[in-house]
């Protein structure tokens, strides 16, 4: 299921991002394989934040399940021009040591579209905090 919400996130985001009336409506620019960053009308992108497109969610390890442990951790990390994570850190960790393989590893997972400096695209430094809490209905 939830690869079925990253393709439909996937085909939506990129028609979503201009409200401009466009010539061609169904132009996507392949921000992957452009030089220089464009938007919906073809033109070069002074600055743009990076935007994720895939987002994988930690799974919540057994053992802290099972002792009803809840916590959360920060991470920093730096989006790439092709729109891939790297350089993660764990800058906290409450419990320490607990969330961190998980973390890290969904982390790892999450694609984005990559953010435009003066129409180039560029590397983006990024800090995250996932939290990791226990449903009030689960046994």
């Amino acid at each position: 299921m939830k690869i079925f919400y990253a393709l439909l996130a996937l085909v939506l985001l990129p028609s979503c991002q201009s409200t401009a009336p466009s010539s061609s409506s169904s132009y996507r620019p392949d921000y992957r394989a452009e030089k220089v960053c464009v938007d919906g009308q073809k033109r070069p992108v002074q600055a743009k934040d990076p935007q994720w497109i895939v987002r994988i969610e930690p799974r919540y390890p057994a053992d802290a399940a099972k002792n009803k442990v809840q916590g959360h951790i920060k991470l920093q990390f730096v989006i790439t021009a092709q729109g891939e994570v790297s350089n993660i850190q764990v800058m906290e960790s409450v419990p320490a040591g607990v969330f961190d393989a998980e973390a890290v590893r969904a982390l790892q997972r999450w694609k984005y579209y990559p953010g435009c400096v003066d129409g180039q695209l560029a590397e983006f430094p990024k800090t995250e905090t996932l939290t990791f809490m226990l449903d009030p209905n689960t046994p």
